[in-house]
This record gives C-alpha cells, sequence and structure tokens, in this order.
C-alpha cells in the first residue's frame, strides 16, 4: 500500500514555510488546506486541495503541519491523528503564543514531533515542551523569498528605490482603541507621520502596504492630505513592494523580518524586540526615540 505525507495548513505563516518546503523535498504529499493557506500552495506549487477531511486522514500515513492561532484546523488533525497512532510532526512559524497552537477545546493536544526554522524558537519551544522531540532547520521560505527578492532587485536601478514602505497589520496582539477611539493602527501611523521627516529622507515617497484583514479604504483620509502616498494592497507581490522601497517601516509584522533579511532598512514603531516579539536582527526600534510619542 502507497504511503501518503498529509501536508496540513490554514495560517499564512505556517503555509509559506511549508509550500517551500515540500518544494524543496519532493514526496509523496496530498495535501488538506483551508483559509490563506490555499491561495499560497496555489500559487508556489499549482496545488489545490482535497475536500474530503475523514478519506484524508485515513489514507495518509503521517502529517506534516502548520500552526495556526484562531483556527483549530491543524489541532482537530493532531487529535484525529492520535487516535489512528499516526505519526504527526508541526513547523512553529513564529515566536510567540507556542502552548496556545496546540489547545483543542482547553486540552493539549501536541503532535509527536516539532520544527522550528531559527535557534531562538528552538530554544523557547525547548523551554515550553521539554520532552518533545524538536529540529531546528533553516527556514526554507525565508530563502526562497530572498532569492525572488534578488531577482526583481536585478532588473532594477538603485535610483528606483524612492519610497518608503509601510507595513499596515490586521492588528490581533496591539489591537483596541485608543483613549480618542482612534484604532491602535491608525494611531501608529499617525505617529511615524509625526517623525518622518526627521528620521528619513524628505525625498522618498510613502507606500502604504494594506494588510489582508484591512479596508481598502482605511487611509483615505490621509491619502487626501498627502497627494504622494500610495498604496497597495495585499494581492500585490511584496518582493515587488521592497523591491522599491529605500526602507520599510511597521510595527511587528513578518514583513519587517523578510525586509531585514533581505538587507533593507527596517524599522519598527515599537520600542525594542522585546516588545514585538521579533528578534530578528536588522530590525531598529525607533519607539524608544524621545521625540516619538
Amino acid at each position: 500500500m502507497e504511503k501518503y505525507i498529509g501536508i496540513v495548513a490554514h495560517d499564512a505563516g505556517g503555509a509559506n514555510i511549508l509550500a517551500s518546503y515540500c518544494r524543496r523535498k519532493p514526496d509523496n504529499y496530498r495535501y488538506l488546506l483551508q483559509g490563506p493557506a490555499k491561495a499560497i500552495f496555489n500559487k508556489t506549487l499549482l496545488i489545490e486541495s482535497e475536500d474530503n477531511t475523514e478519506r484524508f486522514v485515513s489514507e495518509c500515513h503521517s502529517f506534516i503541519c502548520g500552526t495556526s492561532g484562531k483556527s483549530d484546523f491543524e489541532r482537530s488533525i493532531f487529535a484525529q491523528a492520535r487516535i489512528l497512532n499516526k505519526e504527526t510532526t508541526a513547523i512553529l512559524d513564529h515566536w510567540i503564543n507556542y502552548r496556545e497552537r496546540f489547545l483543542l477545546n482547553g486540552k493539549l493536544v501536541l503532535p509527536n514531533n516539532l520544527i522550528t526554522v531559527d535557534r531562538y524558537a528552538y530554544q523557547i519551544a525547548k523551554e515550553i515542551f521539554p520532552e518533545s522531540k524538536i529540529e531546528e532547520i533553516n527556514n526554507p521560505y525565508l530563502e526562497d523569498f530572498y532569492n525572488h527578492y534578488k531577482e526583481l532587485t536585478l532588473q532594477k536601478e538603485s535610483s528606483d528605490k524612492s519610497e518608503i514602505l509601510y507595513i499596515s497589520e490586521g492588528f490581533t496582539e496591539h489591537k483596541g482603541e485608543d483613549e480618542n477611539g482612534s484604532s491602535k493602527d491608525l494611531k501608529y501611523f499617525k505617529e511615524f507621520l509625526h517623525v518622518r521627516q526627521q528620521l528619513f529622507e524628505p525625498s522618498l515617497t510613502l507606500r502604504i502596504r494594506l494588510h489582508p484583514s484591512e479596508d481598502l479604504a482605511k487611509f483615505n483620509q490621509y491619502r487626501e492630505i498627502y497627494s504622494e502616498i500610495s498604496q497597495s494592497d495585499s494581492s500585490i507581490d511584496l518582493a515587488i513592494d521592497l523591491s522599491r522601497a529605500n526602507c520599510v517601516v511597521g510595527v511587528s509584522s513578518m514583513a519587517l523580518v523578510l525586509a531585514a533579511f533581505c538587507g533593507i532598512p527596517t524599522f519598527s514603531l515599537l520600542s525594542s524586540s522585546k516588545e514585538s516579539k521579533i528578534p530578528t536582527p536588522g530590525i531598529n526600534y525607533i519607539g524608544a526615540l524621545s521625540d516619538f510619542k
């Protein structure tokens, strides 16, 4: 009987890593995908998801899964595979909420194996799950993204990099309203505009890149005031936006990690890596500046 490895993903972070992993290590894979993962796998591998979960779990010999914040999609597969005594592996794509990623109805459903994609994530996972089998690998998505970015930049003159790319976020950890009723993300953006001329070259234009969850009209009030502000939505390849960026500014988005990995001057509006939960060298934290607040 043929042995299949089931690939399971929902959220974008895990899906990006898994898609690059599968492309680099071809095997007898089958795919069960939901949410953003569907588009990512279709774009990267031209893969369509199966739709019969029961048959998928029954016919696959083992599973490699992403992990999600809110969705129980991967967690339910861990639970079903455990009942059938089938091996499961989870890839951790970030540095926060590790335990919460494996809670299903209040119970911990750990896979047999964990994979991390950097040393810091490995240390966190080892501390939280000391009895688990944990492997550290190089992040295949970062490497693929960097190669794609370099291909694009080779087609451009350095003078084309004339923009500040502002990464907007569909905030979760920083979500909420301030004392004036403004959303936190717009508050960060207003603070950035306050110091923009002081910290960045005045001749640089500004491009806002929206998060997939954000309304296209979110920043219209600022675009009406500042004529040089342009906008990209999430359907635009991030590498294209980065290829024309002189520098990148945001709060705690993974896009900052990608920008820093590509060698682009990268700035967070938070005060430190401890606050942002992104332990990536190359990100400059400007929130601590006395004239920022």
